[in-house]
């Protein structure tokens, strides 16, 4: 497998893709590509819609294009990884890749499954099978009876064709014979060579990678990841939402297969996943009778499941039920000059803690009366309303009919999620960079939330009371939010800006709290059972605070919390996005380095593909292709990527959405765990 990449900054299309195309071929003269992977800048306008044909024109041999537009590229160049941020430039990769099996597809939210929908379904979605994994199992005693016959009997016939053979060579004439024989033995071999290249390509370790790109207005993006983790589980997937340029505000998508249709739900879709479920039946009788029994016993399993997520509903609305989030409608409304957290100086120096104490001891018998109460969060700022209108005008645009299947030939969609999906000896790397520092050690357990589970109203202070306090103490500890006890959201705030080093008497103490404010967000892991010291930072996924409740003290947030959560503040600025990744790159290349010592080294790498945020370009570290720089100083490989609006990445084994995160993809040949050692053995 070969891959090569490369940037070129030219001003139309046509000759980009021929100065990126010239440039690859200089670095491999004998590259016969079946995949290009292209990113273009929105600064070209409308000829965007030229970028496949001309990649067609200029490279014969691809058979698939992938890729996307947006307000930045990165790929290759002369003098090291190039980044092109708000001008014109497209990244071009160009891979061979024998022996790995390429599906792309473009799909709107009609085609999406339901929830409930079966892997096969998300596998007919994506025109692809996942990887069986097969243990060998011993043999029942009556199919081992079986299975000896049945080789007695080969014997047996291959004797008599010896024979026979034989009785022919003695008969006949010698001409005849030879000839005949020749023949016999020439198609014996075509035999023996298509019946080990068929066992090779069995044995030959594989794996499903996926690279997905969606449209900021299509709403399905959680579920379409949802149902690929469902479907498949192994399987790592990266990738981005698009971004739109200053000027152009144009997105689109590159999704062409010469192939056929790259379109679920029509004729020539329909005919490729036929074609591909009959070629997977016929691969394997294991593999089939291993999926027939799992398909009896899958009822079993689907019935425990789903009274263990009945079980989890019921307990999930019990506690929402004895949440009550009420505000007045004067103090619920975001305060908003000043910053996020307007004159949050003045509401911490003047007693919030003790306010908001009381005013939860009011709520409580209020929530103990009212069985039926449902949470009530405070009505949103008109700027979420109006983010909220826009969503809905956009949906109507989002499915524009039938008539995007004439993007077909072109390969040029406006909406939707496109999804390339990889399978062979290949296998893709995922390494999700959020960025973000820790001021404090303290991971709070998330208390109370409303129904939608993005406000969040109070908070459990997980260090125990002190036991030489008196009981005295344990109330004025529980007034002031310590010991264990519940307090709102903006008490934490407090104690974080006071471990960041914040002085109240300061004459710059409102300017700091404006300044930590702009870079403060929140981690959250959705785990509640393991101890909070047992969590590490791929188990926390960052969000933004949108807004902040003054009076009351909530805080609203950009994702979905729910009670039993951890959470912890942290503080996402310039230095906390380069050290996180430069220590990620530095894990990586340690656990080579440990490959290496151990005498099982790791696959060297053929390529790395980072998608990047848009606010994680010059603007943020003041110089130029930083991040592309860094990855190569650690990954000298071939590398591309694009700048988009929010990420898509793999970490412990689940698929998400992130924000102002760098997810890198590194591309490794698969191969097996236990073949350097036998190549040592067959060497000594």
């Amino acid at each position: 497998m070969v891959w090569a990449s490369c940037v070129s900054s030219k001003t139309t299309v046509r000759s980009a893709v021929e100065d990126a195309v010239a440039s690859i071929m200089q670095q491999q003269p004998d590259l016969q590509p079946d995949l290009a992977l292209v990113f273009a800048s929105c600064n070209y306008g409308s000829q965007l819609q030229d970028v496949v044909r001309a990649i067609r024109r200029e490279v014969p041999s691809v058979r698939h294009v992938f890729g996307c537009s947006a307000f930045g590229v990165l790929g290759g160049s002369a003098g090291g990884p190039l980044e092109v941020e708000g001008e014109p430039g497209i990244s071009l990769t160009l891979a061979a890749l024998p022996g790995v099996e390429l599906s792309l597809m473009h799909t709107l939210r009609s085609s999406i499954p339901s929830e409930d929908a079966s892997p096969e379904a998300w596998c007919d979605l994506v025109g692809m099978s996942p990887v069986q994994r097969l243990a060998p199992s011993p043999q029942p005693a009556a199919a081992a009876g079986a299975a000896g016959a049945d080789d007695e009997q080969d014997k047996q016939q291959q004797q008599r064709q010896q024979q026979q053979q034989q009785q022919e060579d003695q008969a006949g004439s010698a001409d005849s014979t030879r000839s005949d024989t020749s023949r016999a033995e020439q198609q014996q071999q075509e035999q023996q060579q298509q019946e080990q290249q068929q066992q090779q390509q069995e044995q030959q370790p594989s794996a499903v990678s996926m690279l997905v790109l969606c449209d900021p207005r299509f709403q399905q993006s959680k579920q379409l990841l949802a149902g690929l983790d469902f479907a498949f589980p192994d399987a790592p997937k990266v990738g981005a939402v698009l971004s739109q340029g200053q000027q152009n505000k144009r997105r689109l998508m590159y999704v062409w297969s010469a192939d056929g249709s790259v379109q679920p739900g029509t004729a020539a879709w329909a005919r490729k996943q036929q074609h591909r479920r009959q070629a997977s039946l016929a691969s394997s009788s294991a593999a089939a009778h291993s999926s027939h029994q799992d398909q009896q016993q899958q009822p079993a399993v689907q019935e425990e499941q789903l009274a263990n997520n009945q079980q989890q509903q019921q307990q999930q609305q019990q506690q929402q039920q004895q949440v009550v989030v009420q505000a007045e409608s004067n103090s619920s409304n975001p305060k908003k000059q000043g910053g996020l957290f307007g004159n949050l100086f003045n509401v911490l120096l003047s007693g919030l803690s003790d306010g908001n104490q009381q005013q939860q001891q009011q709520q409580q018998p209020q929530a103990s009366t009212s069985s039926q109460q449902q949470v009530a969060p405070a009505a949103p700022s008109s700027d979420a309303a109006g983010d909220e209108r826009d969503s809905q005008q956009l949906q109507p645009e989002e499915e524009p009919g039938a008539g995007e299947e004439a993007g077909d030939d072109s390969g040029v969609f406006m909406y939707g999620a496109a999804v390339l999906s990889m399978k062979g000896p290949l296998v893709l790397e995922p390494v999700t960079c959020q960025g973000y520092r820790t001021v404090s050690d303290k991971v709070w357990t998330i208390g109370q939330t409303s129904r939608e589970g993005d406000l969040i109203a109070s908070l459990i202070d997980p260090e125990p009371p002190s036991p030489s306090s008196s009981d005295d103490d344990d109330d004025d500890d529980e007034a002031s939010g310590a010991g264990g006890a519940e307090v709102v959201p903006l008490i934490a705030v407090y104690e974080l800006l006071m471990s960041a080093g914040f002085d109240p008497e300061a004459a710059h103490a409102a300017n700091m709290i404006d300044e930590l404010s702009s870079k403060l967000a929140v981690a959250i892991a959705p785990d509640s059972w393991r101890p909070a010291s047992e969590l590490g930072p791929d188990d926390f996924q960052v969000a933004a605070i949108s807004e902040v409740w003054q009076r009351p003290g909530y805080i609203r947030v950009d994702c979905q919390a729910r009670p039993g959560y951890r959470l912890r503040l942290v503080l996402r600025d310039e230095r906390g996005i380069a050290e996180d990744l430069d220590s990620k790159l530095l894990g990586l290349k340690r656990t080579e380095l440990a490959g290496v010592i151990s005498g099982t080294p790791r696959p060297r790498p053929l390529a790395a593909l980072l998608f990047t945020d848009i606010g994680r370009g010059a603007s943020l570290y003041g110089s130029p292709s930083y991040e592309s720089g860094l990855v190569g100083s650690y990954l000298p490989v071939p590398l591309a990527g694009v700048f988009g609006s929010a990420q898509v990445s793999t970490a412990n084994g689940k698929a998400a959405l992130y924000e102002l995160t760098s997810a890198l993809a590194v591309l490794r040949p698969l191969v097996p765990a236990a073949q350097p050692q036998q190549q040592t053995q067959q060497e000594q």
